[in-house]
């Protein structure tokens, strides 16, 4: 539990209990995953992040990430749904509302369940949450450790997400 006046940090542990991912939730949004760091105070996103650039600029078409001026990706979160596409348009990770995560293909990949005390994503628990797209998100293999940060932080940045 923590202290009064701070804000639970979200984390991902895997089957074993092992850390994959951190997040303050508050501001700035920070993140660690997979071994990247990241903070951001605000939108839009502007962050150094491996030794580049990222950037993302908020388009009618969603959040046009990208890396040294370069298209690295695109967020699509809006009606209670979350895509993260491919610099080549095709889609990387959909999910719906009821945390269906789907492929490329649209393949169905994993449920992201709610058992009341945290959120499951295959072997994957995550606990400061109740967001299912958040939780997708943070722990999808599909995508780079970079724009997971990135797509994290725009959905707790935008408020549309609630830890």
């Amino acid at each position: 539990m923590p202290a009064p006046g701070t804000v639970e940090p979200i984390v991902a542990r895997d089957g074993a209990g092992t850390v994959l991912a951190t997040v303050s939730s508050a501001r700035p949004c920070r993140v660690q995953v997979a071994g990247v760091t990241a903070s951001i105070p605000a939108l839009p996103l502007l962050v150094d992040m491996g030794g580049a650039r990222w950037t993302g600029e908020t388009t009618p078409n969603g959040v046009v990430v990208s890396k040294d001026a370069q298209l690295a990706a695109r967020i699509l979160d809006a009606q209670g749904a979350l895509a993260v596409f491919a610099p080549t348009g095709a889609a990387w990770l959909r999910v719906d509302a009821q945390g269906a995560v789907h492929g490329p293909g649209g393949e169905p990949l994993r449920q992201i369940r709610d058992d009341g005390a945290a959120l499951h994503a295959g072997d994957a628990t995550v606990t400061g949450t109740r967001d299912r797209l958040l939780a997708a998100a943070l722990t999808a293999p599909e995508l780079p450790a970079e724009v997971r940060a990135l797509v994290v932080c725009n959905r707790l940045l935008s408020n549309e997400a609630t830890p």
